[in-house]
């Protein structure tokens, strides 16, 4: 399935421009245009530990280049190690929280 940055946007629209994957990485849109990705890593044993994992495509087109979507529910199967995959790459970045 072939779709443009204006059918993504309409979907994100549908989902209050909030999408929570599968695994819990959670992609929002901002004014039809920044795509940020997130999700808290988090250790609460006995020395709690939280961290986020984040990065932010500015523009629909570059989002959709960069996965190659087959279809809107390959956007809901982005995973944790997608995002620390970007990190790898330098396009997210870690912080302490």
């Amino acid at each position: 399935m072939n779709f443009t940055s204006k059918d993504l946007e309409n979907y994100f629209w549908t989902s209050g421009n909030h999408i929570t994957t599968t695994s819990g990485v959670e992609i929002v849109l901002h004014a039809s245009a920044l795509v940020e990705l997130s999700v808290l890593l988090r250790n609460e044993l006995d020395y709690p530990e939280r961290y986020q994992v984040s990065a932010s495509f500015y523009s629909l087109s570059a989002f959709m280049a960069f996965f190659a979507f087959e279809n809107y529910q390959s956007i809901e199967q982005i995973s944790v190690q997608d995002l620390l995959a970007l990190y790898r790459l330098g396009y997210a970045h870690l912080e302490r929280v």
